[in-house]
């Protein structure tokens, strides 16, 4: 083959190869997009999320409102729920705590009450005994199958699913339900 040939078949093929060419640059472009539009989506998850976090669950309160789209929406719903009925435990929690419990027992209290004593105790042993319910209701929250049971898993890809589960469930959860187990066996331990 000599020089002129070559370069007429080299002529020849530049139209298929720049069509194929400009065609895998678009596909690469809309690939690009695609991508950049899912992890932009899911930031704002993240961001809501993170908001959560911040929270001091003994003033605020979680904007319910839903700021993704698409099975997102689903996503951040589903977290958005969780941590609203978490958050409320957890203030019962709180609240409830035993410690709590004996700063209404001091001396004043008990001469000023003495004759109610008995109900005094009644209503300890109902306090104490709602604290160890709201200790067990904690640990349930913390399992894997309680915070997936707020997403409907049929109902996003499961992409999504992995997803909502990376940011649910974390090894952390593992330490605070044994905290709480501890917290429990603790209380019975001092008053039962």
């Amino acid at each position: 083959m000599n020089k002129s040939n070559l370069k007429k078949v080299i002529k020849k093929n530049k139209k298929p190869l720049l069509i194929l060419g400009s065609i895998l640059l678009v596909i690469l472009i809309v690939f690009t997009i695609l991508l950049t539009t899912r992890l932009s989506r899911e930031r704002v998850v993240i961001k809501e999320l993170d908001k959560i976090n911040a929270l001091d669950i003994t003033k605020d309160e979680i904007d319910m409102e839903i700021k993704s789209s698409g099975e997102l929406k689903i996503v951040e719903e589903a977290i958005k729920n969780y941590y609203k009925d978490f958050l409320e435990l957890k203030k019962k929690y709180n609240e409830n705590r035993a410690e709590a419990l004996f700063n209404i027992l001091t001396p004043k209290f008990l001469y000023d009450k003495y004759n109610m004593l008995n109900d005094v105790k009644k209503d300890f042993e109902s306090k104490n005994k709602t604290y160890e319910e709201n200790i067990d209701k904690l640990i349930e929250m913390y399992k894997d199958y309680k915070i997936t049971s707020y997403i409907d898993k049929d109902s996003i890809s499961k992409h999504n699913y992995e997803f909502y589960k990376s940011l649910m469930i974390t090894d952390e959860d593992l330490v605070t339900i044994k905290d709480l187990e501890e917290a429990k066996r603790n209380n019975q331990e001092k008053y039962n």
